[in-house]
């Protein structure tokens, strides 16, 4: 569009076009050419008919005129380009012109002509239209329009951010549950206790606790039972008891071995209770003995 500034307007509408530089002076000579004409840049073309296509006299100086300044520099830049070759008929004229101001020049003193051709719209072909109007239709259905390069991008950028933020999110998660398990399996001990566990029991530490154990047992049908250990919170906890035996035996949490202090040993309910009552009554003075037999025959009276 910018060297055919009176292309025609509209569909049926008359123009001219400027062809006519180097090779194409050869085109549209005679009685003219008769073709379907579209006017437009790019890809995009608007149909405006069938026309009559025939070349007439250059352009005056008084209608190169009329155009429009940027048509005209174009125009005199294409006129060099094609003008200035070996096949040019005027050597002897190009030979003297050295740039495009020169042309353009040359053009507004009316030195050079531009060459026109004259485009007649003869009817408007609706049956080709419909043709152009179908094939258009099959061609945007049937052929699948991929998506911008920059647009997938961004979308696979995205989502590998959020595979790798579940990734970051995932390994505190399970690290959390595993304490969590271990704190429910191996709950808080005492200090004194914690302390002799954290302490990793040698192959000669548990051979010697083995063959004392061993002795221990060999023995004690004919010695008396020696003093049973006293642990923290004044606990006694026998030697042969199944607690310590229990205790002996090395547990293993989060990769680290550790020797577990047994508790409490199981002892008789009723045992337990009567030793009480045995203690409160050597301490008990005898005033508040013989209140409680009183009291004893009175409710059997």
């Amino acid at each position: 569009m910018d060297h055919n500034a009176w292309s025609p307007p509209g569909p049926g509408q008359h123009g001219y076009m400027q062809v006519g530089l180097g090779r194409d002076r050869k085109l549209f000579n005679g009685e003219g050419e008769y073709r379907h004409v579209f006017v437009g840049g790019g890809k995009f073309f608007l149909y405006c008919g069938w026309y009559h296509v025939l070349r007439v006299d250059p352009l005056t100086k008084e209608e190169w005129e009329t155009l429009p300044p940027r048509v005209k520099k174009t125009y005199a830049e294409t006129t060099f380009n094609k003008e200035n070759t070996k096949e040019c008929t005027d050597k002897q004229l190009w030979s003297t012109i050295k740039n495009t101001d020169q042309v353009l020049t040359m053009y507004n003193e009316g030195q050079l002509r531009a060459p026109l051709v004259r485009l007649q719209c003869l009817k408007f072909d609706m049956d080709f239209y419909q043709e152009l109007v179908d094939a258009n239709g099959r061609y945007f259905t049937n052929k699948a329009r991929p998506a911008p390069p920059s647009v997938a991008k961004r979308r696979k950028a995205s989502d590998d951010a959020m595979v790798e933020d579940d990734k970051e999110e995932d390994i505190p998660l399970a690290a959390t549950v595993v304490q969590n398990k271990a704190q429910d399996d191996h709950p808080a001990m005492a200090l004194d206790d914690c302390a002799s566990a954290a302490a990793v029991p040698s192959q000669e530490l548990m051979a010697s606790s083995s063959s004392e154990h061993a002795s221990m047992n060999a023995t004690v049908s004919t010695a008396p039972p020696a003093p049973p250990p006293v642990v923290s919170a004044n606990i006694a906890v026998p030697l042969s008891s199944p607690a310590r035996q229990a205790s002996t035996q090395p547990q293993s949490s989060s990769g680290l071995t550790l020797r577990i202090p047994g508790g409490r040993p199981a002892r008789s309910h009723s045992i337990a209770k009567d030793t009480e009552e045995e203690s409160e009554v050597r301490d008990r003075p005898a005033s508040s003995a013989l209140s409680s037999l009183s009291d004893d025959d009175m409710y059997a009276d």
